[in-house]
């Protein structure tokens, strides 16, 4: 297939020659007129399926669909994990291992391994947003503000200093225990609590956050599908340090049932100005980005002189990004941190010899590589996915890459040592397709080349934010690629 130039932005698209109808502007979500009417109609669904393993839910066909309607979530976990939390990275968002929203059966976004996805979204919320509000409403709570150096003297009195800090860490509002040099979350937080934590819609399908779904003009149900992280498998939460918990098997969080919730919001314009946008619907097409995930199991050796097809054949690809993650060892790897396994793993940095490990990279599409030179550099890694995300990540130096990890602190969080739990886990990269051309039949290939990793197994996960369209003709649509 030869490369066809596609124009495109703001995930917009449209191919040379389209001649699709036009799009209303009432669908592109965007700030109201300060003259615009618009009520606000609430329901809150019950799903129509609902196992440990997978709950549907099913829209009315009402006003458009807000894209910050929840979905409620609490777990119970066995007695044996009373100390467990959700990771703080993630908080609740780690139950969903993959949506789908559908319309008429037909599906116009399909999210897989979307909490993975979600971690590295994740990376980019304000550390304030953070802890005065993802804490309470998702449990998401890497907030980081300065540790100052307050100690506690031989005679038990407490010396405080806020004018030095030699280091930063999490704060979620909960006072250090200087004694004991840790921090607590907040009680209520604790999966043995049962707190409810919520899911916004629009988080799970970006279709919904930049086009109002139309739900009162479709003849066809629209229907949200989640398929859920294993009750069992340690990986829905985290342990606090000296958990009496042997494996991942004996840590069981099940979802109570009674508090799975969709608070669908539903808005409304006048009523004229709703029946004229009805009467456009004969033919209209909406733009968007879709998301699709290429995966693959690698070792620390293996991830060396790594080329991987990723996909894309075809298809207007705007941005990859991607993360090496550590699998599980069926025991306690991932429950017993802070993150569970919602990380990006850096390579290693050797102690006794003083050598780092590095990550060179690039892609191939179309016959050309993206970069001129492999991108070798850290600093240059990060500098690709704020440029790629069009924001820095929220995240420290150290995070990113264990080689530079220096400044988070040694202190505790729930028993674990900050930095041991941090440092390194947060290095994705992430790659802005800027070429405004489609990809050819060879597909899009990965190249990297991991050194020093530490020893294990790993999944590398691949996202390919690629251009979609929606066709609404009558009340019924259909789906395709850019």
């Amino acid at each position: 297939m030869e490369s066809q130039s596609v124009s495109y932005g703001d995930e917009n698209m449209k191919t040379s020659g389209e001649t699709s109808g036009s799009q209303p502007e009432a669908f592109d979500v965007g700030e109201i007129q300060t003259n615009q009417v618009q009520d606000v109609d609430t329901d809150i669904l019950e799903p129509v399926v609902f196992t440990q393993d997978f709950i549907r839910f099913e829209l009315e066909n009402k006003g458009f669909l807000n894209p910050d309607s929840k979905i409620t979530f609490s777990v119970s976990a066995t007695s044996s994990a009373s100390d467990c939390f959700y990771p703080i990275n993630l908080g609740v968002n780690s139950l969903i291992r993959s949506c789908r929203l559908t319309c008429g059966g037909k599906t116009i976004q399909e999210i897989e391994d979307w909490n993975y996805y979600f971690a590295y979204k994740s990376m980019f919320v304000e550390s304030e947003d953070n802890k005065n509000r993802e804490q309470y409403l998702t449990s998401r709570m890497i907030s980081h503000d300065f540790e100052y150096n307050s100690t506690i003297a031989p005679d038990g009195t407490y010396n405080a200093n806020d004018t030095e800090a030699d280091a930063y860490g999490i704060d979620n509002g909960v006072e250090m225990k200087m004694a004991t040099s840790s921090k607590e979350l907040h009680q209520w937080s604790y999966m043995s609590n049962e707190p409810v934590f919520q899911i916004a819609v629009g988080d799970l399908f970006p279709y919904l956050r930049s086009k109002d779904l139309p739900l009162y003009a479709l003849e066809e149900k629209v229907q949200i599908e989640l398929t859920l992280s294993s009750a069992t498998s340690g990986i829905r939460g985290c342990n606090s340090s000296g958990s009496t918990i042997a494996t991942k098997d004996n840590n069981v969080f099940n979802i109570n049932r009674d508090d799975v919730r969709l608070i669908a919001d539903y808005m409304y314009l006048p009523q004229e100005q709703m029946e004229s946008l009805r009467s456009t619907m004969a033919n209209v097409t909406t733009n968007y980005v879709d998301y699709r995930l290429s995966k693959m199991s690698v070792t620390n050796t293996t991830a060396r002189n790594l080329i991987r097809n990723i996909g894309g054949a075809g298809k207007v690809v705007t941005k990859i990004f991607t993360g090496l993650s550590m699998t599980d060892d069926g025991e306690v790897l991932g429950n017993s941190n802070l993150v569970n396994l919602f990380t990006a793993d850096s390579t290693d940095y050797n102690t006794g010899t003083g050598i780092s490990g590095s990550l060179t990279a690039n892609v191939k599409f179309n016959g050309n590589f993206l970069y001129p030179i492999d991108v070798e550099n850290s600093a240059h890694h990060y500098y690709n996915v704020q440029r790629a995300e069009g924001v820095a990540p929220k995240i420290s130096r150290g995070e990113y890459d264990f080689a530079q990890a220096f400044g988070v602190t040694d202190r505790k969080l729930v028993g674990h040592k900050q930095d041991a739990n941090l440092n390194g886990l947060f290095f994705y990269q992430a790659y802005s397709m800027n070429r405004n051309e489609r990809v050819n039949s060879r597909g899009i290939e990965l190249y990297h080349n991991y050194q020093n990793m530490l020893a294990g197994s790993y999944i590398l996960r691949t996202w390919l934010e690629t251009g979609k369209q929606v066709i609404y003709a009558n009340g019924i649509c259909q789906v395709r690629d850019v």
